[in-house]
């Protein structure tokens, strides 16, 4: 098979790696450098051979770098902490100065003015062997072009983040605080940075990526509880970070330390708190659901301290979380008047454990070496409960449209990960070496709620679903599917077109689709740092990076395949199975699902150099060059992504010379790293098949007839033309989809601009303006409407007659930040961007349909139809804003207060209708954000914490965080669907141009057969809210520190 050369030298590489040096990823991400000039301050004169040293509580023993014949001295490798730099020379003494916050990836320029006191000072002809020291911490990161944010406890400990409730608000997630960040906002499945969708990210906790190999969304959601500190990088990046066209998010968990230290914790968010939310009309549907929080709560502890002082230490931590929402089923007539006796309570509950150990032991002055382990594993739903779907984060049905059985999963997800990391230096730490190898165990599934196998016939596993939709000439009633009380006022079973009760969409049956799913990846990384004088000082960095991936995945349909009515409801087709075609109307269909496991194989490097020029001028270069291949369910090689050259660039000028301002501007190329759910669908194939039968002689929620009519061959009516040797059936899905040979890897270019100046102690403004436009994509494409696909780029080698992917983002950021010091800290943004084109990333938006590569985007040229315009994620206007202030009350206690706020304008909206082949929300009837757009969300947080200190080293702290405190309730979404019915997209409306018809132009619609449309086919809900911003919720805390 292709796979094993490249497999075998793929491993052998990777113990090269592991055996030899250093983490590219760790080193600029975990950790931060100092860098200065020392000068006389009577002369003004360098002053050489000044021995400085970095201490902190988070420092293993201590670092140190000698001035050189200009008065120049570097110490990196410092991980994000408050530091303490000493000055000595020949044996002088010097004076301490400390509160110098070091964060992660970033360097700071800390210039320092010796005096000599004695003759040269006083004029006393005698000098002593005290050395001063003049100097203030800085803020501006002098080293590079990078844009973003960083989280820390100061932050997190003092400012209501990640409310309770929101995806990661049991645990406190790192990711679901970025958004905090400009330029960041949450989507449907995490982060998004810069216009990119969040599964676009590189997610790395410890120097180790922890994406989810498949889909590329966050696979370990640690909680901020147990993170030194979590940097966002959004931009501006050098080479030795890769394998992303969104933006980094990187965490530095906690350490040891030469004392014992720790907390036990917990919180509560109970739901009689919560404010008012604001209901769904669900308008035309007899059925409404009210979501209310029921509860959210955690308990934690964590300790950490030396086993062997200034040798070896640990850390441990623990949390347990809790969520638990309720869901109020309410039925009403159309006239809007409840039916009385028909409420119904359900439960989503999910329970989520984390857990991390670390160890960290300096050998000695010049090599360390870190251990980290840690899990997160989660479960929801079952035994009476709705899930709680894990890539989400909130409850699995927010409609309730259906029956328990089919709406109604169990989930359990979480991972494992462990990390080793060994850092040395030689010649005085002018040349560095930093190991590291790294694991992450993912678990996935999503089961039915009575926990039957998947791919099983017991249970709810052996039951299909049956969908329902019929619209014309009119709705089913509620009394079609479900038993009133005999004074509901509803209509009678089993009518045309029900007026008094009617539900637009009903689900019965089974549970749908199923999953067991595993997700593994190995990584080692390596990278060398020189430093050397020519013409100033050069930082060079030289890496390498090899991982291996694989993703494991049985699905299925429960019963093996879903049923659908048409919007006539004359017929079901089912719509959803598995199978291929073994002869002329002659079908295998694969009962139990299908299961394969792809795998795919990374390899890459960089090289850079950081170059300083008279401490005026630091210009960045470098290239990455990395190379991917995909593998198929049977190990055969499915796609080649190789010599992927990342070109980046970046001068930084430092106007004053004193590490306190900046102008910059960058260019940098970024290659998407291919998740592998490709592989798994379009590489192993995933032959899928459609029949139909009449209503009158299949009723499939009767499991007999959906197990014996249903399936009868002689009940199959023909649905192809009579040239079609294949009169009963439509391969909607087949095997191995082909490839272009000449296929371009998914890339995006960006160019910045910025400056920033400190504008007092610990604080400094910021203003940039960032473009990022991608090149190519890669999607799957079918040019005879779904008989036959193929991989390519759209407007691009073979598939030049698809319309090119667009996604180009425009933004100007301006910021102020005050980092924690003298007891408050600050930070305000104000972003204005737009995100145009075709093309949102690796989901579909207005479907939340997750098949990076292979979304239904452009299929079918048919579907390409009307998608240019505002994308989802163009919100125009964003402000954010946090500040918190510490009091001291009395010598044993104190009171912090804390906020934020936010205003951000609404997304775009759009006319949705049904594809005869992909169902529902699938054509564009109008040009994409032809629709109002939504309306701008405010909202306003606060923070109170109480702290007292009974004994010395130990605390006592009460918190209160209230989010949303004036409890805003803006529809953050409307129902998008136009119709139900399969239609055409409107188009040509102005002669000649594609994607020109209006709101004015909706009588020209028509039915997917070309025929007139009919308004009585509208969806009646359209336009009306679906989801609205989640209301006022209040988290109480309480913790022991030690």
């Amino acid at each position: 098979m292709a796979s094993a050369p490249l497999v075998g030298t793929a491993l052998g590489a990777l113990a090269v790696v592991v055996l030899s040096s250093a983490d590219a990823r760790a080193q600029g991400l975990s950790e931060g450098t100092l860098q200065g000039d020392i000068v006389d301050g009577e002369t003004g004169d360098d002053v050489a051979g000044v021995m400085v040293t970095a201490t902190s509580p988070a420092l293993l023993g201590k670092l140190t770098s000698v001035s050189d014949a200009e008065g120049r001295y570097r110490i990196d490798g410092l991980p994000p902490g408050t530091y303490t730099l000493s000055f000595v020379r020949e044996g002088f003494s010097a004076e301490p100065i400390s509160d110098i916050q070091v964060r992660a990836g970033v360097t700071l320029r800390f210039d320092a003015v010796v005096y000599k006191e004695g003759a040269a000072m006083y004029g006393t002809g005698t000098a002593s062997s005290v050395v001063k020291v003049a100097a203030t911490a800085p803020v501006v990161d002098v080293g590079s072009t990078q844009t973003g944010g960083t989280i820390n406890a100061d932050i997190t400990r003092r400012v209501p983040l990640v409310a309770p409730g929101g995806k990661g608000g049991a645990n406190r997630s790192f990711e679901s605080a970025a958004q905090a960040m400009p330029q960041v906002q949450n989507d449907s499945y995490g982060a998004s940075v810069n216009g990119a969708t969040s599964v676009e990210n590189q997610y790395v906790i410890d120097g180790v990526s922890v994406n989810n190999t498949a889909y590329g969304y966050l696979g370990s959601p640690l909680s901020l509880e147990f993170i030194e500190e979590l940097g966002v990088v959004t931009g501006g990046y050098m080479p030795e970070y890769g394998r992303s066209m969104g933006g980094l998010l990187n965490v530095v968990t906690k350490s040891g330390g030469n004392e014992f230290h720790g907390s036990v914790f917990g919180s509560a968010a109970p739901g009689f708190l919560e404010g008012d939310r604001a209901q769904a009309p669900n308008v035309g549907s007899a059925i409404r659901v009210q979501q209310e929080l029921n509860y959210v709560q955690d308990l934690g502890f964590e300790l950490g301290g030396p086993i062997l002082p200034d040798t070896l230490w640990f850390y441990v931590g623990a949390d347990l979380a809790q969520t638990s929402f309720k869901l109020t089923r309410t039925l009403y007539r159309a006239d809007g008047t409840e039916i009385r006796g028909t409420d119904q309570e359900f439960f989503a509950e999910g329970t989520a454990m984390q857990a991390i150990a670390k160890l960290t032991w300096l050998a000695n002055a010049d090599n360390r070496v870190s251990f980290t382990l840690f899990a997160t594993p989660a479960t929801s739903g079952g035994a009476g409960r709705y899930g709680i779907d894990p890539a989400l984060g909130e409850p699995e049905n927010l409609t309730l449209e259906g029956a328990y059985d089919a709406l109604a999963h169990q989930y359990r997800s979480g991972a494992v990960d462990a990390q080793i990391k060994w850092q040395s230096a030689l010649l005085d730490r002018k040349l560095r070496f930093d190991t590291s190898l790294g694991y992450h165990d993912e678990q996935g599934g999503r089961f039915p709620s009575d926990g039957s196998v998947v791919g099983g016939t017991e249970g709810l596993a052996g039951v299909p679903r049956v969908s329902f939709r019929r619209s014309n000439p009119g709705f089913h009633g509620i009394t079609d599917f479900e038993e009133l009380p005999a004074n509901a006022g509803c209509d009678e079973p089993g009518i045309d077109a029900a007026e008094l009760c009617p539900v637009t969409t009903y689900q019965a049956g089974g549970p749908d689709f199923l999953s067991l799913q595993q997700f593994t990846s190995v990584q080692g990384r390596h990278v060398t740092t020189y430093m050397t004088d020519l013409f100033g000082l050069h930082v060079v960095k030289a890496g390498a990076e090899v991982g291996y991936g694989t993703y494991d995945n049985l699905r299925t349909y429960s019963g093996g395949r879903r049923f659908r009515d048409t919007t006539s409801g004359s017929l079901f087709t089912d719509n959803r199975q598995y199978g291929f075609m073994v002869g002329p109307d002659s079908a295998h269909l694969m009962e139990d699902g299908l299961q394969w496991k792809s795998s795919q194989l990374f390899v890459g490097g960089f090289l850079q150099d950081s170059w300083t020029a008279f401490d005026v001028v630091t210009v960045n270069l470098g290239v990455r060059w990395d190379n991917q291949w995909l593998f198929a369910g049977d190990g055969s090689q499915f796609l080649a992504l190789p010599n992927q050259l990342s070109p980046r660039a970046g001068v930084i000028f430092d106007p004053f010379q004193a590490g306190k301002s900046k102008l910059f501007a960058s260019y940098a190329r970024y290659y998407e790293q291919v998740p592998l759910d490709i592989s798994d669908r379009s590489g192993s194939s995933e032959p899928q098949l459609l029949s139909g039968r009449p209503a009158a002689v299949c009723d499939p929620t009767d499991i007999k007839q959906a197990t014996g009519s249903c399936m009868d061959d002689a009940n199959r009516i023909a649905l192809n033309g009579p040239e079609s040797p294949n009169q009963k059936w439509i391969v909607t899905g087949g095997g191995r989809t082909a490839v272009d040979p000449n296929l371009q890897v998914p890339s995006s270019d960006e160019v910045m601009v910025g400056g920033e100046l400190e504008v007092f102690r610990d604080a400094r403004v910021a203003a940039t303006y960032t473009r990022r436009w991608i090149n190519v994509a890669i999607e799957d494409m079918s040019r005879d409407e779904a008989n036959t696909y193929f991989i390519g780029n759209p407007g691009y080698g073979i598939a030049t007659d698809f319309d090119k992917a667009v996604r180009d983002y425009d933004a100007v950021t301006v910021l102020f930040h005050k980092q924690w010091s003298e007891g408050w800290l600050g930070q305000a943004s104000y972003t204005y961007s737009m995100l145009r084109g075709n093309y949102a990333g690796l989901f579909r938006p207005e479907t939340e349909q997750l098949d990076p590569n292979i979304n239904s985007d452009f299929d079918l040229k048919s579907l390409t139809v009307n998608r240019g315009g505002a994308l989802p994620f163009d919100r125009n206007h964003q402000f954010k804003t946090f500040a918190a202030r510490e009091f001291e009350a009395a010598h044993d206690t104190k009171f912090t207060l804390g906020g934020g706020a936010s205003a951000i304008s609404g997304a775009p909206t759009n006319y949705l209708g049904s594809h005869a082949l992909y169902g529902g929300d699938e054509v564009f009837i109008l040009p994409r954000g032809s629709g109002e757009r939504l309306p701008w969300v405010f909202s306003g947080d606060v923070h109170g914490g109480f702290t007292i200190t009974p004994v010395k080293g130990h605390a006592l702290e009460f918190t209160v965080d209230v989010f949303n405190v004036f409890n805003f309730q803006a529809a953050t979404l409307v129902d998008e669907t136009y119709t139900e019915a399969d239609v055409n997209p409107l188009q040509n409306c102005q002669q000649g141009v594609r994607d020109s018809c209006t709101v004015d132009d909706l009588g020209k619609l028509q039915y997917a057969d070309s025929t007139p449309y009919d308004q009585l086919d509208n969806n009646q809900n359209f336009g009306q809210p679906l989801e609205f911003q989640a209301p006022r919720t209040v988290r109480l805390g309480l913790r022991w520190s030690f």
